[in-house]
């Protein structure tokens, strides 16, 4: 299944729900805004969602190609909730971005709505990748850039998260809360990389990445910070920190 080139906006509901589709493409697409990526049309729930409760395998959002990349912003939920999937990948999107890269159309919402990328209960997946054409730019979110819950085998890597599309720290831009966020029983995670490209420019945000649990249990486990850019996440109501082990 492709759904490709598509302006997406102002339903009532969510703009994309996926349900329990296997190597399903969503690519270049306007999912939240006007056709010119830059005026907010938001749906009144998420930009894409799944979370039907049957995983989905191999599905991919996005792509390398200038072509492929989706716009998902100015939903009044998540960008992306995605639930019970394996072997997603979600690659070379602005996310709460506008089209030129340098304004923010957020996704604004409550609970895991207010996070730009949402993933829970899901297995083996990719968001980004070592090529600077698999960089999602991840920003403008009220909570998490990217939240993690109760995940295993996920990689973030090569993404800009909090900053405009060049990379850059720019006021107003970063995600208010946190930049990337592991909780529950997330393990086996790796953010960033030791090899070329794959590291993560998290910057701008309220803080850089945080680890454990907010009510302090020790769940998640085994995951791996390595080779980021982390720097400037100063507004935090939180934390500030660049790394904050929750709960220690």
């Amino acid at each position: 299944i492709t759904v490709k080139g598509l302006v997406i906006n102002r339903f009532s509901q969510n703009g994309v729900r996926v349900g329990s589709a296997n190597n399903l493409i969503i690519s270049g697409n306007y999912i939240g805004t006007d056709p010119t990526g830059l005026i907010n049309r938001g749906n009144a729930k998420d930009g894409v969602i799944d979370r039907d409760g049957a995983s989905g395998t191999g599905n991919v959002i996005g792509g390398i190609l200038p072509a492929d990349r989706n716009i998902i912003s100015g939903n009044i939920g998540a960008g992306l909730e995605i639930i019970e999937n394996i072997n997603l990948t979600v690659k070379g999107n602005y996310i709460g971005l506008a089209a030129s890269g340098t304004a923010i159309l957020p996704n604004t919402g409550t609970g895991v709505g207010n996070n730009n990328i949402y993933i829970a209960e899901s297995t083996n997946g990719n968001i980004g990748g070592s090529n600077i054409a698999d960089k999602n730019v991840i920003s403008g979110s009220t909570g998490a850039g990217i939240a993690l819950f109760n995940t295993a085998g996920m990689k973030i890597q090569g993404n800009y998260i909090g900053t405009n599309g060049a990379g850059q720290v720019q006021g107003g831009i970063g995600n208010t809360s946190i930049g990337v966020v592991l909780v529950g029983e997330t393990q086996n995670t790796l953010v960033g990389g030791i090899d070329s490209g794959e590291g993560n420019v998290i910057a701008g945000n309220g803080s850089g990445v945080s680890v454990g649990d907010f009510l302090g249990s020790l769940l998640a486990l085994n995951n791996s910070i390595l080779g980021n850019s982390i720097h400037d996440n100063t507004g935090g109501v939180l934390t500030t920190l660049g790394i904050d082990l929750l709960g220690n």
